[in-house]
Protein backbone atom coordinates (compact mmCIF):
# COMPACT_ATOMS: atom_id res chain seq x y z
CA UNK A 1 0.00 0.00 0.00
CA UNK A 2 3.28 2.49 1.16
CA UNK A 3 4.39 1.28 -2.13
CA UNK A 4 1.41 2.52 -4.10
CA UNK A 5 1.28 5.51 -2.60
CA UNK A 6 4.62 6.47 -3.20
CA UNK A 7 4.49 5.63 -6.36
CA UNK A 8 1.42 7.99 -6.99
CA UNK A 9 3.16 10.58 -5.41
CA UNK A 10 5.82 9.91 -7.67
CA UNK A 11 3.65 10.28 -10.50
CA UNK A 12 1.98 13.80 -9.53
CA UNK A 13 5.46 15.12 -9.57
CA UNK A 14 6.41 13.33 -12.89
CA UNK A 15 2.82 14.87 -13.82
CA UNK A 16 3.67 18.43 -12.55
CA UNK A 17 6.98 18.27 -14.10
CA UNK A 18 5.35 17.65 -17.61
CA UNK A 19 2.67 20.28 -16.75
CA UNK A 20 5.62 22.58 -16.48
CA UNK A 21 7.58 21.51 -19.45
CA UNK A 22 4.25 21.58 -21.64
CA UNK A 23 4.22 25.39 -20.50
CA UNK A 24 7.64 26.36 -21.31
CA UNK A 25 7.11 25.16 -24.84
CA UNK A 26 3.93 26.50 -25.23
CA UNK A 27 5.50 30.00 -24.14
CA UNK A 28 8.57 29.50 -26.29
CA UNK A 29 6.30 28.98 -29.41
CA UNK A 30 4.47 32.34 -28.48
CA UNK A 31 7.82 33.87 -28.16
CA UNK A 32 8.80 31.89 -31.68
CA UNK A 33 5.71 33.36 -33.19
CA UNK A 34 6.18 37.13 -31.83
CA UNK A 35 10.10 37.12 -33.73
CA UNK A 36 8.37 35.60 -36.79
CA UNK A 37 5.74 38.66 -36.69
CA UNK A 38 8.66 41.28 -35.85
CA UNK A 39 10.93 40.13 -38.80
CA UNK A 40 7.74 39.88 -41.18
CA UNK A 41 7.00 43.42 -40.17
CA UNK A 42 10.78 44.71 -40.47
CA UNK A 43 11.04 42.90 -43.88
CA UNK A 44 8.23 44.77 -44.70
CA UNK A 45 9.50 48.60 -43.54
CA UNK A 46 12.67 47.16 -45.48
CA UNK A 47 11.26 46.91 -48.60
CA UNK A 48 8.67 49.94 -48.26
CA UNK A 49 12.10 51.81 -47.13
CA UNK A 50 13.92 50.29 -49.99
CA UNK A 51 11.46 51.12 -52.49
CA UNK A 52 10.80 54.68 -51.32
CA UNK A 53 14.42 54.82 -51.72
CA UNK A 54 14.87 54.13 -55.31
CA UNK A 55 11.65 56.17 -56.14
CA UNK A 56 13.78 59.23 -54.21
CA UNK A 57 16.78 57.94 -56.43
CA UNK A 58 15.31 57.57 -59.89
CA UNK A 59 12.90 60.90 -58.85
CA UNK A 60 15.94 62.99 -58.59
CA UNK A 61 17.62 61.85 -61.76
CA UNK A 62 14.21 62.20 -63.73
CA UNK A 63 15.05 63.98 -67.34
CA UNK A 64 18.72 64.41 -66.86
CA UNK A 65 21.54 62.29 -68.19
CA UNK A 66 23.37 60.16 -66.03
CA UNK A 67 27.41 60.51 -65.95
CA UNK A 68 28.98 56.80 -65.00
CA UNK A 69 30.24 57.98 -61.60
CA UNK A 70 25.89 58.78 -60.76
CA UNK A 71 25.02 54.63 -62.54
CA UNK A 72 27.48 53.37 -60.86
CA UNK A 73 26.84 55.07 -57.45
CA UNK A 74 23.32 54.05 -57.75
CA UNK A 75 24.22 50.92 -58.67
CA UNK A 76 25.99 50.25 -55.18
CA UNK A 77 23.16 52.29 -53.50
CA UNK A 78 20.73 49.88 -54.73
CA UNK A 79 23.20 46.62 -54.52
CA UNK A 80 23.16 47.64 -50.71
CA UNK A 81 19.69 47.75 -50.55
CA UNK A 82 19.55 44.57 -52.27
CA UNK A 83 21.78 43.21 -49.43
CA UNK A 84 19.36 44.39 -46.48
CA UNK A 85 16.63 43.11 -48.07
CA UNK A 86 18.01 39.36 -47.87
CA UNK A 87 19.41 40.20 -44.47
CA UNK A 88 15.97 40.83 -43.50
CA UNK A 89 14.03 37.92 -45.59
CA UNK A 90 16.90 35.48 -43.66
CA UNK A 91 15.68 36.88 -40.28
CA UNK A 92 12.38 35.97 -41.30
CA UNK A 93 13.65 32.55 -42.32
CA UNK A 94 15.53 32.15 -39.40
CA UNK A 95 12.45 32.91 -36.87
CA UNK A 96 10.45 30.77 -38.92
CA UNK A 97 12.70 27.79 -37.91
CA UNK A 98 12.76 28.70 -34.30
CA UNK A 99 9.35 28.64 -34.70
CA UNK A 100 9.18 24.79 -36.56
CA UNK A 101 11.60 23.92 -33.82
CA UNK A 102 9.68 25.76 -31.27
CA UNK A 103 6.51 23.80 -32.21
CA UNK A 104 7.86 20.45 -32.57
CA UNK A 105 8.95 20.62 -28.89
CA UNK A 106 5.44 21.85 -27.99
CA UNK A 107 4.38 18.75 -29.41
CA UNK A 108 7.11 16.36 -27.89
CA UNK A 109 5.93 18.04 -24.31
CA UNK A 110 2.01 17.50 -25.29
CA UNK A 111 3.02 13.76 -25.95
CA UNK A 112 4.78 12.94 -22.15
CA UNK A 113 2.52 15.00 -20.54
CA UNK A 114 -0.88 12.86 -22.55
CA UNK A 115 1.74 9.88 -21.42
CA UNK A 116 1.96 10.79 -18.01
CA UNK A 117 -1.45 11.35 -17.49
CA UNK A 118 -2.52 8.18 -18.41
CA UNK A 119 -0.33 6.43 -16.09
CA UNK A 120 -0.89 8.69 -13.42
CA UNK A 121 -4.75 7.90 -14.47
CA UNK A 122 -4.12 4.13 -14.56
CA UNK A 123 -1.81 4.06 -10.92
CA UNK A 124 -4.77 5.82 -9.59
CA UNK A 125 -7.14 3.29 -10.42
CA UNK A 126 -5.24 0.19 -9.51
CA UNK A 127 -4.41 2.29 -5.62
CA UNK A 128 -8.20 2.31 -5.95
CA UNK A 129 -8.84 -1.00 -6.69
CA UNK A 130 -6.38 -2.08 -3.97
CA UNK A 131 -7.94 0.06 -1.27
CA UNK A 132 -10.97 -1.56 -2.52
CA UNK A 133 -9.82 -4.99 -2.30
CA UNK A 134 -8.56 -4.11 1.09
CA UNK A 135 -11.71 -3.13 2.47
CA UNK A 136 -13.69 -5.83 0.85
CA UNK A 137 -11.17 -8.31 2.70
CA UNK A 138 -11.44 -6.51 5.89
CA UNK A 139 -15.19 -6.63 6.17
CA UNK A 140 -15.34 -9.95 5.39
CA UNK A 141 -12.82 -10.91 8.01
CA UNK A 142 -14.90 -8.67 10.58
CA UNK A 143 -17.86 -10.71 9.35
CA UNK A 144 -16.37 -14.14 9.32
CA UNK A 145 -15.16 -13.30 13.55
CA UNK A 146 -18.52 -11.98 14.32
CA UNK A 147 -20.07 -15.44 12.78
CA UNK A 148 -17.12 -17.28 14.86
CA UNK A 149 -18.10 -15.22 18.27
CA UNK A 150 -21.81 -15.86 17.37
CA UNK A 151 -20.96 -19.55 16.92
CA UNK A 152 -19.01 -19.62 20.16
CA UNK A 153 -21.94 -18.54 22.51
CA UNK A 154 -24.26 -20.77 21.03
CA UNK A 155 -25.39 -23.59 23.44
CA UNK A 156 -23.49 -26.66 22.56
CA UNK A 157 -26.26 -29.46 22.11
Amino acid sequence: MALLKCLLALREMRETRDAQSLRRARDARAQADAAVTRAERALEQGLMETRRQEDALFDGMRGALWPLSTVQGMHGRLEALRQGAETLRDGVAEAEAQRTQSQARLETAQAVHRRSRKQADKASEVHAAHEREARLLSERKEDMEMEEVAASRRPVA
